[in-house]
C-alpha cells in the first residue's frame, strides 16, 4: 500500500465524520475523495539549460523559413485559364420582328396606362374644382378616387382656371350663385323628405338657425347653408305669409297675388312652418314654381298644391329639376340623386301619391261648396 505523508494537506482535506460521531477509530485520519497535496511541496527544477534554447531557436527558425516559402511568388504556379468561343447561330428574320414588335407593345403600353393616368388626375381635379363635398362624399362611398391633399399637391402644379372658363361657356344661362345654392339644398330636401334617411346616411343637423328644407345634401348628411342664402329665404318666408293670408282673406288662388306688393316685414325673426317653407321655396326660384304646379297637375294651383301632402309636392320639384336640366347645375352628388334614389322616387309614386291626390281632390270640393254657398248667401242678401 501506498502512503502519503500529512505534513502535505491541510486538516480541510481530511474527513472528521467519524471524529465527530464519536465513532472507533476516531484516531485514524482519512483523506478526502478530492483531497490534494498543498503545503511543503517541492519547487520545480529550471529547465532552461543552453541545450534547451537551442533547440527552441531552430524550431523558430524552421517555422520561419516555411512561411516565407510559402509567401515567395516563385511557388505559384500559371494556371491556363479557358478561352470562351462565342458562337452566333443564325436568326430568321421573322423572330427579330417578333422581338421588336414586343418591344414596341410594351412601351405603348407603359404610354397608355402613363395616359390613363394623367385623364385619372385630370378628372379628379376637375372633379375636386366643382365641389369640395360632393368629391368627399364620392371618396365616403368607395368611389377610387385620390386623398384631398394629393388634389391639392396636384393642383399647385395644374392651371384650372381655363377648365372654370369652359364650365362657364356651357351654362352660359345659368342662375345666379344664390339660386344655384339654394336649388342645391333644395334637392337634398327632397332625399330628405322622400324617408329616406337611412340609405342617405342622415346625420342629424346640429345647427339651430337652419331650417329643414336648406339644409344641405353634402358628405351624406345635412349641412348649413350660406349666411346670405339663409336670410334671403328668411325674407322670402316673410313675404310669402303675408300673401297667404291676404288669399285667405279673398278665396283667390296663390298665383293670381303674387305679384302684389306686400307689406313691409318687421325686423324681428319669425319661426316659420314646413307649408311656408315650402311657400318661400316657390317665390324664391321664380320661373320654376309655374313649373311646379304644371308638372305635378296642371288643373291644380299652386296655393292649393301647398296646402296638398307634401308627396306631391317632392315628385313635382324631382319633374321640375329634371326638365330644366337643373342637376347639372349643382355637384355631383345632386347630378346622381335621382339614378342612385331610383326607389325612393318610386315610393312617391306609390299608393301615397294617390291618397295625396286623393285629399287635394277632396279639398278642392270643399272649397267649391264654400265658395257656392258664399255666393248663395250673397244673393239672398
Amino acid at each position: 500500500t501506498a502512503r502519503i505523508c500529512s505534513e502535505h494537506f491541510t486538516d480541510d482535506d481530511y474527513c472528521l465524520k467519524e471524529k465527530l460521531l464519536n465513532l472507533p477509530y476516531y484516531n485514524k485520519w482519512k483523506l478526502k475523495p478530492d483531497a490534494i497535496p498543498s503545503l511543503n511541496l517541492i519547487k520545480h527544477c529550471n529547465l532552461d539549460t543552453k541545450r534547451n534554447k537551442r533547440v527552441e531557436r531552430r524550431g523558430l527558425i524552421k517555422i520561419i523559413h516555411e512561411h516565407k516559402q510559402l509567401n515567395s511568388k516563385k511557388n505559384y504556379e500559371d494556371i491556363p485559364a479557358p478561352r470562351e468561343e462565342i458562337t452566333s447561330e443564325p436568326q430568321p428574320e421573322k423572330n427579330i420582328n417578333i422581338a421588336t414588335q414586343t418591344e414596341r407593345s410594351d412601351d405603348l403600353e407603359k404610354l397608355n396606362i402613363l395616359k390613363e393616368e394623367l385623364e385619372d388626375v385630370a378628372f379628379a381635379i376637375s372633379l375636386y374644382a366643382g365641389g369640395p363635398c360632393s368629391y368627399r362624399l364620392l371618396r365616403k362611398r368607395s368611389y377610387p378616387l385620390p386623398g384631398v391633399s394629393t388634389i391639392r399637391r396636384w393642383a399647385v402644379k395644374i392651371d384650372v382656371r381655363p377648365v372654370e372658363k369652359d364650365n362657364a361657356a356651357i351654362f352660359a344661362n345659368e342662375l345666379s350663385e344664390l339660386q344655384c345654392d339654394g336649388l342645391e339644398n333644395l334637392v337634398g330636401f327632397i332625399a330628405f323628405k322622400l324617408k329616406g334617411k337611412e340609405k342617405l346616411g342622415y346625420i342629424p343637423n346640429t345647427y339651430e338657425t337652419s331650417f329643414s328644407w336648406i339644409d344641405h345634401l353634402t358628405e351624406g348628411g345635412l349641412m348649413k347653408p350660406a349666411d346670405d342664402f339663409l336670410m334671403k329665404c328668411k325674407h322670402e318666408a316673410k313675404i310669402v305669409k303675408q300673401q297667404e293670408k291676404q288669399a285667405m282673406k279673398k278665396h283667390l288662388p296663390f298665383h293670381q297675388i303674387s305679384e302684389t306688393e306686400p307689406t313691409p316685414s318687421t325686423s324681428k325673426e319669425v319661426e316659420v312652418s314646413e307649408s311656408e317653407e315650402w311657400n318661400a321655396a316657390s317665390t324664391m326660384f321664380g320661373d320654376a314654381s309655374s313649373s311646379f304646379s304644371v308638372a305635378v297637375n296642371p288643373s291644380v294651383s299652386e296655393f292649393e298644391l301647398q296646402s296638398s301632402s307634401s308627396q306631391i309636392q317632392l315628385q313635382g320639384w324631382i319633374q321640375v329639376a329634371e326638365h330644366d336640366n337643373l342637376y347639372a347645375k349643382c355637384s355631383a352628388c345632386v347630378v346622381n340623386l335621382k339614378a342612385k334614389y331610383s326607389d325612393l322616387i318610386k315610393h312617391a309614386n306609390s299608393n301615397k301619391h294617390k291618397n295625396a291626390v286623393k285629399k287635394n281632390e277632396e279639398l278642392k270640393t270643399s272649397r267649391s261648396d264654400v265658395k257656392t254657398q258664399l255666393r248663395q248667401r250673397s244673393g239672398t242678401h
